[in-house]
């Protein structure tokens, strides 16, 4: 029934505030991995972090936190810093949009809500029933956060990049729900046709004025991080990955230079003190950690899993290129080494960044990776089942807690420049080492191909069903659930024909247009038993989708 005065009006009427739907954490999940995002990137509770399936139905964890570094120096040559590990009460991080108490929080949204929300908005173009997790999305101007969040959205217009990122139906800028906005990633959007968004979170993080950790000068960083797992039961690699995008802002008035972002990730595949690291991926994009016995491991049992790390975007030099990595270091928390032990000050987290070991000595090709002849960037390049190359498998190096950090080099940053962080994690649990590997390599040929374009060889039979609510003619299906019909909607191009399918690819049902102009079809569904159906249209352009429809009773 369509509202008699709009959702706006009764909520500055009331003046109450509703409870939001944010909390302090959120799981993403698949059906074969979960992961729990915290205001600052990934940090496990009792259960874990990065949780993957096991054959046989027991799951384990192999990673203990994923959280975010930048050191920078200024012109008076003072070392600046924001950094966090495994404690984010002991950061120079803090929670939330600065200066606004209680946005500290993790939102969440589901590709289930956004179509029930924009169903609910399709069927009379008035939402009757707001969905608060919708509602609340932190996005900019958002007339609904005071109600639903308990504060207003920041207006000004230096932390826009660091708000929420969302659909603008209108194109006016501006986040309102009830006139059809909803959550989705900038990113997603580059390749919705391909990848179905399934879940999405967002939560806003600042560097705080006191540097607990580093003990440095604060580098005035306002930063966010979007996080998202897609649904397509077609391609594995969906099934198994994460995808992560940090956005920072540098509010500082004068340059930096030079600047160094990182990704630090503490893996923990089991039990954590036998893990390796490794860099053989093409291009060093990335960085993998696997298990010293490749056989088997004391809490994760036979054929120990393999985690994968491998960024698609990065920091932007003053011409706006991609920096690309400039290194990666193999870090040993507590280790009895103190040149590879946990940074403890800020000149050490420092060296670090810049592919350094603590102690200031290059990291260096052989061993352990320090005190050789051969400087690199890289560590570990060799396969761990070939002996005659470098790995941490072949040099039989001490068994300890591994971390590995990602670093990113901006030669100089200039005040407000806005940089980004896309990558994924991926896991794997083929039986051996090498099966591993040569699977998280076609996880990421196929991530290249779907988010980044990259024409490579694909190992896959068919791409993913796009989702009902991501296409540029605003496609929808509703009411979805269902029960006696479904209908199909276009906002713009007229629909030629929708086709149904079950889940085992059968075929179902097809309902023609019998005029040219037609923008919504109907399909009876009273016959057909309760389940997830499968929902294909052609428009009249010869744009062509598909999407999920639920039947029930």
């Amino acid at each position: 029934m369509r509202h008699l005065i709009t959702l706006s009006s009764i909520f500055l009427t009331c003046g109450l505030n509703a409870q939001s739907p944010a909390s302090n954490h959120a799981w993403l999940t698949t059906d074969n991995i979960s992961v729990r995002i915290t205001p600052t990137g990934i940090h496990a509770d009792s259960s874990g972090g990065f949780l993957l399936n096991q054959p046989g139905g027991n799951t384990v964890n192999l990673l203990s936190h994923l959280t975010p570094w930048i050191v920078g120096e200024d012109p008076a040559g003072n070392l600046k810093a924001a950094c966090e590990l495994e404690d984010p009460d002991f950061s120079d991080w803090k929670p939330g949009f600065r200066g606004i108490p209680n946005s500290g929080k993790v939102w969440k949204v589901t590709n289930d809500q956004i179509a029930i929300h924009l169903a609910d908005f399709a069927d009379n173009g008035v939402i009757d029933n707001p969905i608060p997790e919708i509602f609340a999305w932190p996005a900019r101007g958002n007339p609904f956060s005071l109600f639903y969040n308990g504060f207003e959205i920041p207006s000004s217009p230096e932390v826009y990049s660091v708000l929420a990122d969302f659909f603008d139906v209108d194109d006016n800028g501006v986040y309102n729900p009830e006139k059809g906005d909803y959550p989705l990633s900038d990113n997603t959007r580059r390749f919705y046709h391909q990848l179905p968004l399934d879940q999405i979170t967002f939560t806003p993080f600042h560097s705080d004025t006191i540097t607990h950790l580093t003990h440095n000068k604060n580098i005035d960083t306002e930063a966010c991080l979007m996080a998202y797992t897609f649904d397509c039961d077609q391609q594995e690699f969906v099934e198994n990955s994460v995808f992560l995008e940090y956005h920072f802002i540098n509010s500082n008035t004068e340059l930096t230079a030079p600047v160094y972002y990182g990704l630090y990730a503490d893996f923990d595949i089991g039990n954590p003190f036998d893990d390796y690291l490794g860099t053989e991926l093409p291009a060093f994009s990335g960085v993998f950690a696997f298990n010293s016995d490749t056989l088997f491991d004391q809490q994760s049992g036979t054929n120990p899993p393999v985690i994968n790390l491998s960024v698609y975007q990065t920091p932007l030099d003053s011409h706006g290129i991609n920096v690309g990595v400039h290194n990666i270091m193999p870090i040993h928390p507590g280790s009895q080494f103190w040149w590879a032990d946990l940074p403890i000050n800020n000149f050490e987290f420092y060296n670090y960044l810049s592919g350094l070991w603590r102690d200031g000595s290059p990291l260096t090709v052989g061993g352990n990776g320090w005190h050789g002849n051969e400087i690199t960037d890289f560590p570990f390049p060799g396969h761990p089942a070939d002996s005659t190359n470098w790995s941490e498998l072949s040099a039989n190096n001490l068994l300890e807690d591994r971390s590995a950090l990602i670093s990113f080099k901006v030669p100089v940053l200039f005040p407000k420049a806005v940089n980004r962080i896309f990558f994924s994690l991926s896991a794997s649990n083929q039986t051996g080492i090498s099966s591993q590997l040569n699977q998280i390599r076609e996880f990421k040929s196929a991530q290249n191909y779907f988010i980044m374009g990259y024409p490579f060889d694909m190992p896959f039979q068919r791409p993913c069903l796009p989702s009902i609510v991501q296409n540029e003619n605003q496609v929808i299906i509703f009411p979805n659930p269902a029960t006696d019909h479904i209908k199909v909607q276009s906002s713009s191009t007229p629909i030629e024909e929708i086709t149904l399918f079950n889940m085992l690819g059968h075929w179902v049902g097809k309902q023609k247009s019998s005029v040219g102009t037609t923008h919504t079809l109907r399909m009876e569904t009273a016959s057909l038993s309760p389940g997830v159906y499968m929902v294909s249209w052609r428009l009249r352009d010869g744009t062509m989708g598909s999407g999920k429809a639920v039947v029930g009773r």
